[in-house]
């Protein structure tokens, strides 16, 4: 194989502040959480006003998927979907059955929907008044752990941070090995692509068994046939072939290796994460799963060496 560029890459710095306003929108979803409803029988709906809803969206006359619903819950005015939806709900009586035409916007979060117009057949089934507890120290000691609400949101931030200090770190080690990857040649052994694709649509498949999702069905919703998940499978089995690859190759030219003591404390760590006594679990592990413990250290120890070397633009 030809590696290609892999140290100095230039990247744009990822932004990893969390903000005030996350904070107040995770105390938001608690409130609502812990909200009391009344359920409101003698007047028709109005803004501020919970609908309990069934639908079932239509495109062309046919069932669109993840557009069916039943027993969901919709605040009004409150933006959490179309915004037609608020506007047809108002004025509505519980047993209402009526139409709701809506154009799905061309940046909407599925692309398969986006532009589309779409008709949902709606029923209300119930109209309730939501009694929502201030945010405050009260409402701190009663639903969480802390007496102050200083105290909440200072444990919700630090929890924010450590998520997007993971997910920014997740997201920049694709992009700096997608990267490479595209500077790089790298040949791939078709019967290590089978076996790998093989794995990864397994584990979908039982995935979806665990979750008791027939397989026909996930197609119907998602809009895939199985061979279009087995295809997506296989492109994901290239790109751990190729990342692997990089790795193996990066760590060859810059003589990366571990440590025995190294190879020692993961094992370690393993064996505690798995409530076992260390010295036990070391001795059950074959010759083979001890090789694949420290290729996995060693590719991860080389992951960290090209990321440290990156440098950002701003």
């Amino acid at each position: 194989m030809r590696l290609g560029k892999y140290k100095g890459i230039h990247m744009t710095r990822p932004n990893t502040e969390v903000t005030k306003h996350e904070v107040l929108n995770v105390l938001k979803k608690k409130q609502k959480e812990y909200a009391v409803a009344t359920n409101i029988d003698d007047r028709s709906a109005q803004e501020g006003d919970q609908v309990i809803l069934d639908f079932q969206g239509m495109y062309h006359g046919q069932d669109i998927p993840h557009g069916n619903g039943s027993d969901f819950a919709l605040t009004i005015g409150a933006k959490a979907f179309l915004p037609e939806f608020d506007d047809a709900l108002i004025g509505k009586n519980i047993g209402d059955t009526f139409d709701i035409n809506v154009t799905f916007p061309t940046d909407y979060r599925i692309s398969t929907m986006q532009n589309r117009s779409v008709v949902f057949h709606t029923t209300l089934k119930k109209i309730r008044l939501m009694d929502y507890q201030p945010i405050d120290d009260e409402f701190a000691k009663d639903f969480s752990e802390y007496t102050t609400l200083n105290e909440w949101e200072n444990e919700i931030f630090s929890h924010l941070q450590a998520r997007r200090k993971t997910s920014v770190q997740e997201k920049l080690t694709r992009e700096v090995m997608t990267k490479i990857i595209a500077d790089s040649d790298i040949p791939i052994d078709d019967d290590m692509k089978e076996e790998i694709t093989q794995i990864y649509y397994d584990d979908f498949l039982d995935e979806l068994e665990m979750n008791q999702i027939p397989l026909e069905l996930y197609c119907k919703r998602s809009g895939h046939t199985e061979d279009e998940i087995y295809a997506d499978k296989e492109q994901e089995a290239i790109k751990t072939i190729q990342a692997q690859s990089v790795l193996h190759a990066v760590a060859a030219a810059e003589k990366i290796s571990i440590t025995q003591e190294e190879l020692a404390e993961e094992l370690r760590a393993i064996a505690i994460e798995e409530d076992e006594d260390p010295e036990e679990f070391v001795e059950t592990l074959e010759e083979e799963d001890v090789e694949n413990i420290a290729d996995q250290l060693t590719m991860d120890k080389t992951m960290a060496f090209i990321l440290d070397s990156v440098i950002y633009d701003r």
